[in-house]
């Protein structure tokens, strides 16, 4: 999907199914949790690694 959160209504719409019919599906109803804890951890913050060198040429600009 384009980033849109995962979910039946969603689900439907793009595949011009009802909401009832996904809810009507064990098996879907799984894969649509999938999904969406999938979704859900893609979304944590992560720290974001260092550049290398960079600290080292942020303290020359510094002392420059």
């Amino acid at each position: 999907m384009d980033g849109t959160l995962i979910s039946i209504t969603a689900i439907a719409a793009v595949a011009d199914l009802s909401r009832n019919f996904i809810h009507s599906h064990e098996n879907l109803l799984h894969q649509l949790d999938a999904a969406r804890q999938t979704q859900a951890d893609a979304h944590v913050p992560r720290q974001r690694q260092p550049t290398p060198g960079a600290a080292g040429r942020e303290l020359a600009e510094m002392c420059a």
